[in-house]
Protein backbone atom coordinates (compact mmCIF):
# COMPACT_ATOMS: atom_id res chain seq x y z
CA UNK A 1 0.00 0.00 0.00
CA UNK A 2 0.97 3.61 -0.29
CA UNK A 3 3.32 5.07 2.30
CA UNK A 4 1.96 8.33 3.69
CA UNK A 5 5.20 10.22 4.16
CA UNK A 6 7.32 12.71 2.23
CA UNK A 7 7.48 10.28 -0.73
CA UNK A 8 3.75 10.39 -1.40
CA UNK A 9 3.96 12.72 -4.42
CA UNK A 10 6.43 10.58 -6.42
CA UNK A 11 4.55 7.47 -5.36
CA UNK A 12 1.21 8.85 -6.54
CA UNK A 13 2.77 10.09 -9.77
CA UNK A 14 4.08 6.59 -10.45
CA UNK A 15 0.66 5.13 -9.69
CA UNK A 16 -1.05 7.48 -12.14
CA UNK A 17 1.60 7.05 -14.86
CA UNK A 18 1.40 3.27 -14.72
CA UNK A 19 4.92 2.82 -13.37
CA UNK A 20 4.07 1.81 -9.81
CA UNK A 21 5.69 -1.64 -10.01
CA UNK A 22 8.95 -0.09 -11.17
CA UNK A 23 8.70 2.57 -8.45
CA UNK A 24 8.36 -0.11 -5.79
CA UNK A 25 11.32 -2.03 -7.25
CA UNK A 26 13.49 1.11 -7.20
CA UNK A 27 12.52 1.59 -3.54
CA UNK A 28 13.55 -1.99 -2.75
CA UNK A 29 9.99 -2.86 -1.78
CA UNK A 30 7.97 -5.95 -2.63
CA UNK A 31 5.69 -5.58 -5.64
CA UNK A 32 2.23 -7.02 -4.94
CA UNK A 33 0.46 -8.72 -7.84
CA UNK A 34 -2.08 -5.89 -8.22
CA UNK A 35 0.75 -3.43 -8.92
CA UNK A 36 1.71 -5.28 -12.10
CA UNK A 37 -1.72 -4.35 -13.52
CA UNK A 38 -0.89 -0.67 -13.04
CA UNK A 39 0.94 -0.22 -16.37
CA UNK A 40 -1.87 -1.96 -18.22
CA UNK A 41 -4.50 0.23 -16.52
CA UNK A 42 -2.74 3.60 -16.79
CA UNK A 43 0.13 3.32 -19.27
CA UNK A 44 0.25 5.00 -22.66
CA UNK A 45 0.15 3.11 -25.94
CA UNK A 46 3.91 3.62 -26.28
CA UNK A 47 4.55 2.25 -22.79
CA UNK A 48 2.44 -0.84 -23.47
CA UNK A 49 4.15 -1.42 -26.82
CA UNK A 50 7.56 -1.17 -25.12
CA UNK A 51 6.45 -3.64 -22.45
CA UNK A 52 5.20 -6.01 -25.14
CA UNK A 53 8.47 -5.83 -27.05
CA UNK A 54 10.57 -6.25 -23.90
CA UNK A 55 9.13 -9.71 -23.24
CA UNK A 56 10.80 -10.94 -26.42
CA UNK A 57 14.17 -10.43 -24.72
CA UNK A 58 13.39 -12.90 -21.93
CA UNK A 59 17.00 -13.83 -21.32
CA UNK A 60 17.70 -10.25 -20.24
CA UNK A 61 15.00 -10.18 -17.57
CA UNK A 62 14.42 -12.92 -15.04
CA UNK A 63 11.32 -11.26 -13.58
CA UNK A 64 8.42 -13.53 -14.55
CA UNK A 65 5.88 -10.89 -13.48
CA UNK A 66 7.36 -8.40 -15.93
CA UNK A 67 7.34 -11.02 -18.69
CA UNK A 68 3.70 -11.92 -17.95
CA UNK A 69 2.81 -8.23 -17.99
CA UNK A 70 4.63 -7.86 -21.31
CA UNK A 71 2.52 -10.61 -22.82
CA UNK A 72 -0.63 -8.99 -21.46
CA UNK A 73 0.43 -5.60 -22.83
CA UNK A 74 0.27 -7.09 -26.32
CA UNK A 75 -3.15 -8.59 -25.61
CA UNK A 76 -4.40 -5.27 -24.26
CA UNK A 77 -3.21 -3.51 -27.43
CA UNK A 78 -5.09 -6.08 -29.56
CA UNK A 79 -8.23 -5.48 -27.47
CA UNK A 80 -7.72 -1.72 -27.90
CA UNK A 81 -7.61 -2.14 -31.69
CA UNK A 82 -10.91 -4.02 -31.58
CA UNK A 83 -12.48 -1.52 -29.19
CA UNK A 84 -11.19 1.56 -30.96
CA UNK A 85 -9.08 2.97 -28.14
CA UNK A 86 -6.74 1.96 -25.37
CA UNK A 87 -8.42 4.38 -22.98
CA UNK A 88 -11.74 2.59 -23.45
CA UNK A 89 -10.21 -0.79 -22.57
CA UNK A 90 -8.46 0.75 -19.59
CA UNK A 91 -11.61 2.47 -18.32
CA UNK A 92 -13.96 -0.47 -18.92
CA UNK A 93 -11.74 -3.36 -17.87
CA UNK A 94 -8.32 -2.63 -16.49
CA UNK A 95 -8.86 0.20 -14.00
CA UNK A 96 -11.80 -1.62 -12.34
CA UNK A 97 -9.72 -4.82 -12.32
CA UNK A 98 -6.76 -3.00 -10.76
CA UNK A 99 -9.02 -1.63 -8.02
CA UNK A 100 -10.60 -5.05 -7.47
CA UNK A 101 -7.17 -6.63 -7.03
CA UNK A 102 -6.02 -3.76 -4.79
CA UNK A 103 -8.83 -4.17 -2.27
CA UNK A 104 -9.07 -7.96 -2.44
CA UNK A 105 -7.57 -10.05 0.31
CA UNK A 106 -4.22 -11.25 -1.04
CA UNK A 107 -4.09 -14.88 -2.08
CA UNK A 108 -1.61 -17.00 -0.20
CA UNK A 109 0.47 -17.43 -3.30
CA UNK A 110 -0.58 -15.77 -6.53
CA UNK A 111 1.43 -16.99 -9.48
CA UNK A 112 2.09 -14.90 -12.60
CA UNK A 113 0.28 -17.42 -14.83
CA UNK A 114 -2.85 -17.35 -12.66
CA UNK A 115 -2.71 -13.58 -12.54
CA UNK A 116 -2.33 -13.28 -16.32
CA UNK A 117 -5.16 -15.75 -16.93
CA UNK A 118 -7.50 -13.72 -14.68
CA UNK A 119 -6.73 -10.56 -16.63
CA UNK A 120 -7.21 -12.26 -20.00
CA UNK A 121 -10.53 -13.66 -18.78
CA UNK A 122 -11.66 -10.18 -17.69
CA UNK A 123 -10.78 -8.76 -21.10
CA UNK A 124 -12.59 -11.56 -22.90
CA UNK A 125 -15.68 -11.37 -20.67
CA UNK A 126 -16.07 -7.67 -21.32
CA UNK A 127 -17.40 -7.51 -24.83
CA UNK A 128 -15.61 -4.29 -25.68
CA UNK A 129 -16.14 -4.53 -29.43
CA UNK A 130 -19.92 -4.88 -29.12
CA UNK A 131 -20.20 -1.97 -26.67
CA UNK A 132 -18.13 0.31 -28.92
CA UNK A 133 -20.20 -0.61 -31.99
CA UNK A 134 -17.36 -2.33 -33.83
Amino acid sequence: MLDWDENIVPELEALLRGTYAEYLERQGRDVPPWAWINLLAHGSEDALRRAGRARRWRFLDVNVWRRARGYLAGEVMHAAQRAGSLREVQAMVLIPLELEHLVARPARRTRPGQWAASILTAIERTDITRRSGI
